[in-house]
């Protein structure tokens, strides 16, 4: 799993399913989520999404 480029998260697992051949366990996710850098687009939605979160907790 030792790619250059900043992979979004769905591509990232989608790979690890493909090289498995199986769903990986949750052993398996947790070292992937531990080694997962975000790239720009994803970290910009997460962040609108947080943003759209705080805006109806406060309604």
């Amino acid at each position: 799993m030792a790619e250059t480029a900043l992979l979004p998260w769905t591509q990232r697992v989608a790979n690890v399913r493909k090289t498995l051949g199986r769903e990986p366990t949750l052993a398996e996710m947790l070292r992937l989520c531990a080694m997962h850098q975000m790239p720009e687009p994803e970290v910009q939605a997460q962040a609108a999404s947080w943003a759209r979160a705080g805006e109806r907790s406060k309604r």
